[in-house]
């Protein structure tokens, strides 16, 4: 899992966005902005880390407890689906 090439996260001042670079003289395409958590998935998943690596990593940071583990795992899914869905996700 990875993220394909011509897409990428870019900060612009406070804030990250995920742009599609355009072709030689064309400008990128903003497709979206990234809170931090969604920049720390997008980081992640551009490293090559898994899903479940990924999981395990934001339930230490948050500190999270069982009740809080399928809330994460789902929030991590719909990030991939998005990614999936705009066609930056390689799988």
């Amino acid at each position: 899992m990875g993220i394909k090439e011509g897409y990428e996260r870019r900060d612009m001042g406070r804030h990250s966005m995920v742009v599609r670079a355009g072709k030689a003289g064309e400008k990128a395409e903003i497709l979206f902005a990234l809170n931090e958590t969604g920049a720390y998935l997008w980081d992640g998943i551009a490293g090559g880390k898994t899903a479940e690596e990924l999981r395990g990593e934001l339930m230490q940071e948050y500190e999270a407890g069982p009740e809080e583990e399928e809330m994460i795992g789902r929030d991590i899914l719909d990030f991939l689906d998005q990614l999936r869905s705009m066609g930056a996700l390689e799988e």
